[in-house]
């Protein structure tokens, strides 16, 4: 985290969060080779990223696939590939441990373009249209950034000093803001169960050890 501002990482980041949806591609299209690959601002995006995560020594483009040389624990040189078959498996832990989401491109409905009368179809999609920019807007208010977790591991229970945390890694400064989260949720449950008497607040999902469980659908 101290090699670059976290806005920068963010954007690093994006091309793993897009779909074939977002380029507007079929659902057969391979989203790595078809358009990443392809792509030369978020190619390098893609494997600034990576480095960041997986330092390695060299990269080749090769076809369809990236390959990378990095060191094992006996300093010997191994292959990694990213293509196609493994992309989104590689996906989905790079969104869970910067605690993102795809991106979810919505679709007009088809009931509303299968309105005939143009009046009423044009009503219909401006309807439509204002809704999704509101709940766009109000996804993007609410949503989690890095930021926003450290602020969490910092001061939420014991003190953690910012210095301290800019040499951790992301997956431990995410682990540190859901088990933090988690412990104040435990505790604020046991204060209400200690005065109302419903223990049902202390158990089962509510237990401690459940809420200090990381859990990415607790975090958008």
């Amino acid at each position: 985290m101290k090699v670059m501002t976290i806005q920068t990482y963010d954007a690093l980041i994006q091309p793993f969060m897009l779909t074939v949806e977002y380029f507007h591609g079929k659902a057969s299209d391979k989203l790595f080779s078809k358009y990443l690959l392809c792509d030369k601002h978020l190619l390098t995006c893609m494997i600034t990223a990576i480095q960041m995560m997986i330092p390695y020594k060299e990269v080749k483009a090769l076809f369809h696939r990236l390959a990378f040389t990095l060191n094992d624990a006996n300093e010997n040189e191994v292959c990694f590939v990213l293509d196609d078959d493994n992309f989104d498996e590689f996906c989905d832990i790079v969104l869970l441990v910067n605690a993102k989401k795809r991106v979810v491109v919505e679709k007009v409905p088809d009931k509303i373009l299968q309105i005939k009368d143009p009046e009423k179809r044009r009503y219909w999609l401006e309807t439509w249209t204002t809704t999704q920019r509101g709940r766009q807007k109000f996804n993007k208010e609410n949503s989690l950034h890095l930021w926003d977790a450290l602020n969490v591991c910092q001061f939420c229970g014991e003190y953690i000093p910012i210095d301290e945390m800019m040499d951790w890694t992301l997956w431990r400064v995410m682990n540190c803001y859901n088990a933090k989260l988690g412990l104040k949720s435990y505790d604020d449950n046991l204060s209400m169960a200690l005065v109302s008497g419903d223990t049902e607040r202390i158990n089962g999902d509510y237990h401690w050890y459940k809420q200090l469980t990381l859990k990415d659908s607790g975090v958008n």
